[in-house]
């Protein structure tokens, strides 16, 4: 019995070590007009993390980067390779994320910092900045799936009915990130099938 026990208590222990360990809202900003950047992660799984990540260049240019995608980590180290072959390396600290990029990247808006965690909750920025073309849509159902992450088999977070009015700031794949009047700093993700465009 007391073997039984222990074992339950030490999968209790591994499974919050790692549940959601590097989750939060992590940024960098070199002052007034220049460079800035923040990186949203929702670590879902020991090894898996969504990363959303919005970035600004600063004078003269401001341009904006917006990155968002799956990574897989493996000893606090993960990376991403864009379809130009650019890679990018995320290293992970206490309380903090490192970033480097290689040599063949050229991005519009250099990734390449570190990042402090400003927070350990998911509340996007009403200032996000992003080259995205908005649009307004309506539910087309009742009962449709809200998720955390643009990813089916993920935590859900709400259900909407049918004629909700929505408005969709960003895209992944078959998801929109939406927006609702009342969870304006939720990330909120809808598969795009479930959505009337209206304008």
């Amino acid at each position: 019995m007391k073997k039984g026990v222990l074992l339950l208590v030490m999968l209790f222990v591994v499974v919050v070590s790692f549940a959601g360990k590097y989750t939060g809202t992590y940024s960098f900003n070199k002052g007034v007009n220049k460079a800035n950047a923040t990186i949203y992660v929702n670590h879902f799984k020991d090894d898996s993390a969504f990363v959303y990540i919005a970035a600004v260049s600063g004078m003269p240019d401001f341009n904006t980067l917006d990155f968002r995608g799956f990574i897989t980590i493996y000893d606090n180290v993960a990376s991403y390779t864009f379809k130009n072959n650019c890679s990018i390396q995320f290293q992970f600290l206490a309380n903090n994320i490192m970033i480097t990029e290689d040599s063949l990247c050229h991005l519009q808006c250099s990734l390449a910092a570190k990042y402090k965690k400003v927070s350990p909750t998911l509340k996007k920025s009403s200032i996000m900045v992003s080259d995205y073309v908005e649009k307004q849509g309506l539910i087309k159902s009742d009962m449709v799936e809200v998720y955390k992450i643009p990813l089916l088999a993920s935590e859900l977070d709400l259900t909407l009915s049918k004629d909700t009015p929505v408005k969709m700031i960003d895209e992944y794949k078959q998801f929109y990130l939406i927006e609702l009047k009342n969870k304006q700093n939720e990330f909120l993700w809808v598969l795009k099938k479930n959505i009337q465009i209206i304008k």
